[in-house]
Formats: structure tokens, sequence, C-alpha cells
């Protein structure tokens, strides 16, 4: 029996399909075209062409079918509108609805928090309706589910050409002309906030009021969070609220578990009234929380693309947050200073950054962005161990806070992305590598790093000579921790640097040479004495250059160790080798552990600026790849630099000893070297995808975490 010959599956199954698929299956039969035909009703999009060629009967009659509605042009919306979806047809085109309709309608979406009392004087004169004689019939019902206002580009275009062309004065008031005015027509927010009454299933809110003016969004605003509704989602745009307000969007919301704004504004006083009501606003205008607490109540999500906090002090409760994701503007918010009085200083005082204390006893998920100090403050991180997830971007990341929470979190993190150009050093990577043992996926690609600073190497005496001798290598190194780790994106160096942790050795420049006093030797840390000795330096390095100018090219960004001045530079070079290959040993020693590795890219995102040193892991045999052979669900790996010196053998051993492995990320490779590498790959594994990494590669999805 076919399952397809059965109406209730066939409903079921059409709820899935895009609008393209039920237009196909329209034209199977007439079985099929009475089911799916009325699947099209369930997302539709009120825009301009709609309007002109759908009829007004068509969509009245099928507007119980509506589940996701969009409403691309809201400036043309009014109550005559939706009484022409879903009202009885002797209401016309009526403007207003008496008392009798509303008190009708709040049987179907309980409670209305507009009541015949609360209707401004001026709107029952110019809007008013003769009581009918017998009581109107109930109205049909709307079941949506989604309601997205938004304005279309056209409408958009529209209003920014009428907005010359009215007076600001007009728009405080309901004076206006409903044929001739569209733009200064505030009665849209109205008609949307009736639309919403008319739906108690109400599931998703999405507005874009702001795209057209701010009286609107005001207005829209103002009415919404006196509006009690069950709404689960909540899409909001640019809002400039105070904290009452916002604690009573959320106290009129009891089922939201997601809000969203494009833009926050939190400030003690906004000081913006459009077209209200001071009646409703002295009767309904009062929250019991206090006035610098904000109550997330059952709020699980919590997302803002652009904060801005103006206020000094602010405490925030969020019993049953689980993900927290803001983005903090500059904050604007000063405070007089009595104590300086100087010319230079500020007329208006200097700016204080406000202290916000969170609360979030179940966080889980923290991603922020140009996260401020006092904002985004360790309590966010002080949660009983069940965080998982943090993302933080910013120019820069302070040390201390990534010390903070892998501390008190490290051992329930999974994803850590961490995206910055200063503050954050390799001993912050390192920490996280050693102390975070369920890590998954650690995303960290422009912070620059040496693979020596990886390891706390721990040396017994600090005053170590480092010798050709195996001996006096150290053994002792912490190894890492996150033997669960699917991806892994670092900005590696190949070289050993000059860390704390190793003791004996400084970063030596091609540039210019240091001298170490006797005195300096023990702290690490090169003087010049005076410039008698600046130029001794200059000359002995040119001199050095001048013996070793036939011996081959060695890797650059050497290291100068500061043992006895009369060591010679031969012996330097040796030893800077050894160090870099147990280094290179080490790391590829520790790679192999991480046997859950499913992306594995030490390639960084920015090694334009380090031209003269080798980026990522050496990709061939006799550099060591061969320790690699354990991470056998390697799915994807980038390669930087090693293109030329990889071949026939290198593809082979990958074939083998990777059987998961899907694709090839190539990144400052010629066109020459990657033709010559794809012709390789193409004639030894063909199924192997060879590509691009660079970041203007439309075809070359970034690896990131969300």
């Amino acid at each position: 029996m076919n399952p397809l010959t059965l109406p209730e599956l066939r409903m079921l199954i059409g709820r899935f399909l895009a609008t393209a698929d039920l237009l196909s299956c329209i034209l199977v039969c007439q079985a099929w075209h009475q089911d799916y035909k009325l699947l099209l009703y369930r997302s539709i999009r009120l825009d301009e062409p709609t309007l002109r060629l759908v009829p007004r009967e068509t969509l009245r009659k099928h507007a119980h079918l509506f589940r996701n509605l969009v409403i691309m042009e809201p400036m043309r919306l009014s109550f005559a509108s939706i009484g022409a979806w879903g009202y009885p047809a002797r209401l016309g085109n009526t403007a207003c609805m008496t008392s009798s309709y509303w008190a009708t309608i709040s049987t179907v979406a309980e409670p209305l928090p507009f009541t015949p009392q609360s209707v401004h004087k001026s709107e029952a004169s110019s809007f008013s309706l003769p009581h009918p004689t017998t009581p109107n019939p109930a109205p049909i019902s709307f079941n949506l589910l989604s309601l997205d206002i938004h304005p279309s580009i056209s409408f958009r275009k529209h209003i920014h050409d009428q907005v010359p062309r009215h007076k600001v004065l007009i728009v405080g008031t309901d004076q206006y002309d409903i044929m001739n005015d569209d733009f200064w027509c505030l009665q849209s927010t109205d008609a949307c906030i009736r639309l919403i009454q008319l739906n108690p299933n109400l599931y998703s809110l999405t507005e874009s009021w702001d795209d057209m003016s701010s009286f609107h969004r005001v207005r829209f605003a103002n009415q919404l969070c006196l509006l009690k509704n069950r709404l689960v989602k909540l899409h909001l745009s640019k809002w400039e609220v105070t904290i009452e307000t916002l604690n009573q969007l959320i106290e009129n919301s009891p089922m939201l578990e997601f809000l969203r704004f494009s833009k926050l504004i939190v400030k003690k006083k906004t000081g913006l009234a459009v077209g209200l009501r001071d009646d409703i606003l002295q009767q309904n205008n009062k929250s019991t929380i206090p006035a610098l607490v904000i109550n997330f109540r059952q709020l699980k999500v919590f997302s803002v693309s652009h904060a801005s906090i103006q206020i000094r002090d602010l405490n925030i409760e969020a019993p049953s947050l689980i993900a927290l994701s803001v983005s903090f503007g500059k904050v604007n918010f000063t405070q007089p200073n009595s104590y300086n009085t100087s010319i230079s200083s500020r007329p208006y005082g200097y700016s204080h950054a406000p202290k916000v204390l969170w609360n979030t006893p179940r966080l889980e998920r923290v991603i922020c962005n140009r996260t401020e100090e006092s904002i985004a403050s360790p309590t966010l991180f002080e949660t009983p161990h069940t965080l998982r997830v943090v993302s933080i971007a910013n120019y820069e990341i302070e040390s201390r806070l990534i010390s903070q929470f892998v501390t008190a979190q490290g051992l329930q993190l999974e994803s850590i992305r961490l995206a910055c150009f200063s503050g954050i050093t390799a001993r912050d990577i390192r920490l996280i590598l050693t102390r975070c043992p369920n890590l998954i996926n650690l995303y960290a690609p422009e912070i620059m790093m040496w693979a020596g600073d990886l390891f706390a190497v721990q040396a017994g005496d600090s005053n170590i000579k480092y010798s050709t001798s195996t001996e006096s290598i150290p053994k002792r190194i912490d190894d890492w921790a996150c033997r669960k780790l699917e991806r892994l994106s670092l900005y590696v160096c190949l070289d050993a640097s000059a860390v704390d942790d190793i003791s004996g050795f400084h970063e030596y420049s091609n540039q210019q040479q240091y001298s170490f006093s006797k005195a300096a030797s023990s702290s690490l840390e090169p003087t010049f004495n005076c410039p008698m000795e600046i130029e001794k330096a200059a000359q002995q390095h040119q001199q050095y250059q001048q013996q070793d100018w036939q011996k081959p090219m060695q890797p650059q960004g050497q290291i100068l160790y500061p043992q006895d001045s009369q060591q010679d530079h031969h012996q330097h070079r040796q030893h800077h080798l050894d160090f870099d290959i147990h280094i290179r040993n080490t790391l590829l020693d520790q790679l192999a552990n991480l046997t859950r590795l499913r992306h594995l890219d030490l390639s960084g995102e920015h090694v334009e600026k380090v031209d003269n040193f080798q980026i990522g892991l050496p990709w061939t045999l006799h550099s060591g790849l061969q320790k690699l052979g354990s991470l056998q669900s390697l799915e994807h790996v980038a390669v930087t630099g090693w293109i030329d010196d990889m071949g026939v053998p290198e593809v082979e051993w990958m074939k083998q000893s990777w059987p998961n492995l899907r694709r090839i990320s190539l990144l400052k490779t010629n066109i020459a070297s990657m033709s010559r590498f794809k012709n390789l790959v193409g004639e030894t594994w063909p199924a192997l995808t060879v590509q691009d990494k660079n970041r203007n590669n439309a075809q070359c999805t970034p690896l990131y975490l969300y």
C-alpha cells in the first residue's frame, strides 16, 4: 500500500515541503490538488505583488490556514485590512472597533490590556462607529504561529522620500489623513498589536519598526510591553528602554524563552513618547522589580547585536538563562568630576563604564563581542561549573580573563573561540590545552604563537645550557589534557621562542643583535650599554653573515643564548636547531595523542605578516609526518608552505593513514604550485578535494564553531 494514498500522511509530509515542491504536487492529481493547495497558505508574504494579485476574498477565505505571516508593507496595515481577512464583511472599512466588538474579540484572545475606557477622547471622536442593533458574530479566529513585520526595500525608499515633506509636530497625535498619509499613519502599529491579540497561539514575533521611523518603534514598543501574551520567541529591532520597561516586557510574557534585540540601549529615562495614552501608562506602567535590577525570570536565551548600558550600577538576575550572546558598544555614561578642575579636563567629567553584576546559575553558553571588562565581568564565569561554550571576540582580550574562566570552568568546557589581535598570549592557549580535559573545539586562529610556547618545559637548573647532547634537553613537559579534541584551529610558527618557561633563551633578530651584560644575563633582559656596543654588535653580525654566505639557508628567527660572550656562533646555531627539532617532535607527539581530531588547522588567518617563518605543521615524511598516523578520524587539514616539498609518498601515506580525509586547504600557495599539487592528488587520490583557504574564496567555508 502506498502511504501517499492516505490524505493524513500527505498533509503531514506537505508541512515539510517548500513552496516549489507543493506546486509540483498540486499537478499530480485532483486529490493531491485539494490537499496541497491548502498548504500553500501556510506561509504567506503580504507584499505589494500579493496584495495586488490575490483577491481580498481569497485571503479572507483562507485566513484560518495562515501559520507564518510576513507583512512586507506594515504601513498599509489597518483595522480595515484585518477585517478584510478574518472579520465579518459588514464591518466594512472601519478604522476602529466598538466596545461590543472588542468585547467579542476578548473571548478569543485573552487577556486584553486595552479597555473601552482607555481609548483617548480624540480617537473616539475621530473614529467612532454606530452600535449595531444586534451583537456581531464571533470573528474568524486566526491560527498564526509566527508573525514577521518587515518593510520591503521599495517601501523603505518610499518612506525616506516622503520624510522631508512632513511636519514632525503632528507625529505625536492621531490627527492624520489615513487615505493620503501612509507614512505618518501610526494606526498601523495599533493594528499589529490587535493582530497579536487575535492569535493566542502566536509563538514567534519579529518586528523592524525602527527601519521606518523611531516614532513607530516607540509606539509599538510601549504597547507591546503592556500586552499580556504567550509569545515564546521575540526578535525586536533597535529599542531604547528603561529598566522598568524591560522588566515589564518579560513579566507580561510568562512563556518567553528567547529574546533578541538588534540594538538595545538601557538608560534611566528615555524621554520619548509618541501617541501614548497617559492614563494607560499611569495605570499599567508599574513593575514589582527594583529600579536597578533586571530580572530575566524564565528567559533561557538573551541576544543583543549591539548593547549600550548607560547606568552606573546594574544587577542582572537570570535564574533560567542558558545562553547569552551580547555585543557591547561604547558606553556614553559620564559622571561629573568635582576634583579635576584643570583647563584640559573634559567639561562633563570623565567617562565611567557601568558595573554589571550577573547572577546566572545555569549559564552554559557565553558569546561576547567587543567586550568591556566591567560589563562582561568575571561574575559571568562564576557559575557552579555549568559553562560549556565560551566565545569572546574583541580587538584585545585580557590574559587574566582567560585564566579566570579556565580556572573556574575548565573541567566542563567543551568549545572555546577566541578572536583578537592582542592581549592573549601563548601561555593562555597552553593553559587551555592542559586544563580542559573535555574540550572538543578550540578556535584561536588570530593569535600568533611559537611551537615552544605550547609546552611548559620544566628545567631543573635555571641556568641550564643546551648542547648537542640529548641528556641536556628537558624531558618533563606538561601533556595536553584535551584528549577529546575534534577541532583545533591555531596560529603556530614552527620555531621555539623565548618564554619564561624555557630558561636560557631569548629571541634573536636578523636586523639587530642584542648584547647582554652579566647583570642582565640572569633576568634575560637585552640591554645596549652604549652606542659603541650597538656598532660593535652590528659589525659582529655582519661578520657572521660573511662567514656563512656559502652555507645552506637555515630557518630564520634565530635565538641567542645569554651564555658566555666568547661562545662560538656556530654552536649557537647548532643548539638552536637541536632545540627546534625537539620542539617539533614534541608538538607532533602531542598531536598524535588527539586521536579524535577531525579538523586540524595550524596555519592561522594572518600569515602574511610572518613571511620569514614556517607556519603550520611540516607536511613531509622526513620531517616526522608519520608520527600523526594515529589521527585516523581526520576529515580536513590545512597545509601552508609545504606544497613544493610534498610528493607522491606523502599523498600515498595520507591515503593509507587517514582514510576519512576529505579536504585539504592550501594557504599562501602560488598558482603553479597549487596546480601541480592538484594534478598530483588527482592522479593519486581522486576523491580528495584540494581547495584554497583564502578568506576571499567563497567556495571555502570558514571553520567557525557556530
